[in-house]
């Protein structure tokens, strides 16, 4: 189980987690994150198994993906937990930072990561980098992973987007979306 430094959990969730640690099942396991800046909870992973095949993806905005050749093949390896983490950020978030540690990246390595282009748009949308919210807005089009892996990074940055109401980089990240799925389905 993992937690970010301004991540919480109150008395009554840990007291579900206790509960839950008596008879821990799954390889993945979401719980609810509560994330008012981005509109709500969220269930999100929060515990793996060590021998499931996951690894970090990303140098910001890092998630967990499964290595290659890794697979959750059974109704069971994926589990939800009723226990919450909220989000405690203090003061504004700072995009600009992101969005320096992200250009250091070759478009090669944002070609091979949909959430790492995904997450350059909404920061530089966010920051109101527009020009640069172009160029990751491409590149997310043109990244490598397979059409079905992006649904959830998808969903997850126009949530964002819905939420910050940023309606025109919400309909252009949809139109690009709606445009890869065309492609991803006459292949």
């Amino acid at each position: 189980m993992w937690l970010d430094a301004d991540d919480r959990i109150d008395e009554e969730n840990c007291q579900k987690i206790r509960e839950w640690k008596q008879s821990p099942s799954g390889k993945l396991v979401f719980a609810g994150y509560e994330r008012q800046e981005n509109g709500g909870t969220f269930l999100y992973p929060r515990i793996v198994r060590r021998d499931a095949g996951f690894v970090w993806e990303g140098i910001v905005h890092e998630h967990l993906v499964l290595a290659q050749g890794q697979q959750l093949t059974e109704p069971e390896d994926c589990l939800s937990a009723d226990f919450s983490i909220r989000h405690c950020k203090q003061g504004t978030p700072n995009y600009s930072r992101n969005i320096k540690i992200m250009e250091r990246l070759s478009r090669e390595e944002l070609l091979d990561s949909f959430w790492l282009c995904a997450q350059c748009y909404l920061d530089c949308v966010l920051a109101g980098e527009t020009e640069k919210a172009e160029r990751y807005l491409k590149l997310a089009a043109e990244s490598r992973p397979p059409f079905e892996n992006r649904l959830e990074d998808y969903a997850l940055i126009n949530t964002v987007l819905k939420f910050h109401k940023q309606y025109g980089a919400m309909l252009k990240w949809n139109a690009m979306y709606l445009s890869c799925k065309k492609c991803a389905l006459t292949k």
